[in-house]
């Protein structure tokens, strides 16, 4: 579900944060029961269902990252 995989979590996430905490972001196939898990911190994570997908991704010099989201028409359905 996840692209990428963060570092797996230890038993103390502030450890992999310098002294920050992160967050546990988990997705739920409700359908299939399949799940994933990804451990976050100063970072981000999108989820996107159904006609709803990203179409780009832009990173900037200057660190900033700019994502578009878009959904698909009706007629062009729910990707398999």
């Amino acid at each position: 579900m996840f692209e990428d995989v963060a570092p797996a979590p230890t038993a103390d996430p502030v450890d992999l944060a310098g002294g920050r905490k992160g967050t546990y972001v988990t997705a739920l196939d409700p359908e299939t029961g399949q799940h994933d898990e990804k451990f976050i911190c100063d970072d981000y994570v999108l989820i996107t269902d159904g006609r709803v997908y990203l179409d780009s991704r832009q990173v900037h010099d200057n660190g900033t990252v700019v994502l578009t989201v878009k959904r698909r028409s009706a007629k062009e359905g729910i990707p398999q």
